[in-house]
């Protein structure tokens, strides 16, 4: 039986090398002549975009989809994607239709995206209160529609939960899912 905080297929993009990790710089040259994936042009689109992003201060308003794709020489619609990604991550707050809470910008990885600060609360009242006890499944479906979040969101607006070790996604006896965890730190 595996632990992770999120699951596999949400931790991270896939990379060039495969690894999972964040990957390199990009280098033309090292793609000329040969076929690029789309999984290794998105890749080193987010990689750019999140090195290009360091540049602006936590908490400060982001340039515009369209001047940071100016910056990084790709079309709009494709970094406007990769915002959308990095927005679901909970690494910026970006809305491209503008909804509630509207802007853009960096998030530290301590802050809580404003669209899930309800559905965490939640969550923490859920587990103190002794209503999502330990080794239990998190409704989070229930959750998420009572908070406004679609399902894809979830993952985000657990973000912290997790790795304050309230909560983890785990494949338990009553599925994959996300459980409430013990004081230490492990289902029940």
């Amino acid at each position: 039986m595996s632990i992770t905080a999120i699951p596999m297929h949400l931790q991270e993009v896939p990379t060039t090398d495969g690894t999972g990790t964040a990957a390199p710089h990009h280098n033309p040259e090292a793609t000329r002549g040969r076929d690029v994936s789309f999984a290794e042009r998105r890749a080193v689109l987010l990689h750019s975009l999140r090195v290009l992003l360091q540049q602006y201060p936590i908490g400060e308003t982001l340039p515009s989809v369209r001047e940071l794709a100016t910056q990084l020489g790709q079309a709009q619609r494709y970094v406007g994607s990769a915002m959308v990604h990095l927005d679901r991550l909970g690494e910026v707050v970006y809305s491209p239709s503008g909804g509630r809470n509207a802007g853009r910008r960096r998030l530290s990885p301590q802050e809580q995206h404003p669209n899930d600060i309800a559905f965490d609360r939640a969550v923490r009242h859920g587990i103190e209160s002794g209503r999502h006890g330990a080794g239990t499944v998190l409704p989070t479906a229930i959750l998420a529609v009572q908070h406004g979040l679609t399902l894809e969101l979830v993952p985000r607006a657990l973000r912290l939960v997790i790795k304050d070790k309230l909560v983890a996604f785990w494949e338990g006896p009553h599925g994959p899912g996300y459980y409430v965890l013990t004081v230490s730190g492990r289902p029940a």
